[in-house]
């Protein structure tokens, strides 16, 4: 779990699989397709094609996963900001999702030879 700076207020920000099916579920998109355009940007730096409102639902679905399904609606959660930069947290929200969605499986912990 990481805490961000969103505006005035702090958010509890995690990932995991459930925050897939929160994230289809409101929005009917793909959360990790989101990811990749926002990646993309990255990659090619074309803030152009940047959409923010992405970014912002994917903090909320993030945030939805720390208070374990509980959450207002997007547009109310929303409504709750009077500003934000979200230049300031691109990379923080864009890596916690990306560590959730993207991440090889653990190593298992090596067998110990045995004694012959």
């Amino acid at each position: 779990m990481k805490r961000i700076k969103l505006g005035d207020r702090e958010v509890d920000i995690q990932a995991s699989p459930m925050t897939l099916v929160y994230y289809k579920r409101e929005f009917g998109q793909s959360f990790s397709g989101d990811l990749l355009d926002i990646q993309n940007i990255y990659l090619t730096g074309d803030l152009k094609t940047f959409d923010d409102v992405n970014l912002l639902q994917m903090i909320w679905a993030m945030e939805k996963t720390t208070k374990g399904g509980k959450q207002v609606d997007f547009e109310t959660w929303l409504g709750q900001f009077e500003w934000f930069n979200l230049s300031d947290i691109m990379l923080d929200v864009t890596e916690v999702a990306k560590d959730a969605t993207f991440r090889s499986s653990p190593e298992k912990p090596k067998e110990k030879p045995k004694k012959k």
